[in-house]
């Protein structure tokens, strides 16, 4: 065992005590089961979620939902021994705060209300950094993303640009924190959401007739599966995409999101599959001691939890079948 692996021994072992307050699936069971939003908040009412709820006001429930999930990273935060595996895990709510920030200076609106206050990094420092093009106090593959979305809009005045290089330097910036936090099995987990991102890209840009320069625009290089190859399948049909990914590891994936002919793939149900695989992966961080994945997987099993809640949460408000919402829920970590 490496040194670097050993140093995340103590905040593990926490992570483990942390694990016993997620929501169990009798908890679910029950909270599915709950005739209307007040039955279900007094359910909530008996876990970590309590005080969420005290303060929720008249506020919805998504608010509750932010701040529990905020509570959660903070916790990680604190323990972590490593700054980078801080940034890693919350990369995703950084890169989202700053594509809200390069849209409110491209158009001049204000969308603080849409930010997500889950980063490592103050939001003025943030600020500073769109509005600027430079910061000494964040690290330099963020300046590159800000400059790259500048001197693309400048060129081509297409706010849509924001999004979509943002969304790729992200998997490119993952990638790179995994490297330099050097454990092997999160760049080989890294390396496989990247994977997984550019297969559904490539899906959802045939379905919309997008152009080879928009593939590669969007696709990521920093997966395991060449991205050239990738672009070149985007001419091709589904079946043709169905046959080469049977040639990867990512063989089961596309047969359980292909039709009974495999002819075409449903976007929607590779997500859900992709969810549940990153699930399975989290579940080999519950039987791992030491290294950065026991936090990885606290954390992934949190956002599935929020996330779960979410969609049983919007379907009392219209009055969804149960069935129905049990088919839009991911995996769950508690077993």
């Amino acid at each position: 065992m490496t040194k670097n692996k050993r140093q995340y021994g103590s905040s593990n072992v926490l992570v483990r005590v942390y694990e016993k307050n997620l929501l169990t699936p009798e908890y679910f069971d029950r909270i599915l089961a709950a005739e209307n939003l007040e039955e279900t908040l007094e359910i909530l009412n008996e876990t970590d979620y309590a005080k969420y709820i005290g303060e929720m006001g008249d506020e919805s429930f998504e608010s509750m939902l932010t701040e529990a999930l905020k509570a959660t990273y903070e916790q990680v935060f604190e323990i972590s021994p490593s700054p980078k595996l801080n940034e890693y895990i919350s990369l995703r709510y950084t890169y989202h705060n700053l594509k809200l920030l390069l849209k409110e200076q491209i158009t001049g609106e204000s969308l603080e209300d849409l930010s997500i206050p889950i980063t490592p990094f103050k939001f003025s420092t943030l600020d500073y950094a769109v509005s600027s093009g430079e910061s000494t106090r964040l690290p330099e593959p963020y300046l590159e993303s800000i400059n790259e979305v500048k001197v693309e809009y400048e060129e081509y005045q297409n706010l849509y640009s924001v999004d979509v290089i943002m969304d790729r330097r992200y998997l490119t910036h993952l990638r790179l924190l995994a490297e330099e936090i050097e454990d092997e099995d999160l760049v080989a987990y890294t390396e496989k959401v990247i994977d997984y991102r550019n297969l559904i890209t490539l899906v959802r840009g045939m379905k919309q007739n997008r152009t080879r320069n928009f593939l590669n625009t969007v696709l990521s290089s920093s997966g395991s599966i060449p991205k050239n190859e990738i672009i070149d399948l985007g001419r091709e049909s589904f079946a043709e995409v169905i046959q080469y990914y049977q040639t990867t590891d990512l063989d089961h994936i596309v047969a359980e999101a292909s039709d009974e002919d495999q002819e075409d793939l449903s976007t929607l149900r590779l997500e859900a599959i992709v969810d549940d695989e990153i699930m399975l992966a989290m579940h080999e961080g519950k039987r791992t001691a030491d290294g950065p994945l026991p936090i990885l997987a606290y954390i992934h099993a949190k956002e599935i939890e929020v996330k779960n809640l979410r969609i049983i949460l919007y379907a009392i408000g219209v009055d969804m079948e149960v069935d129905e919402i049990q088919g839009r829920m991911r995996l769950n970590y508690v077993t």
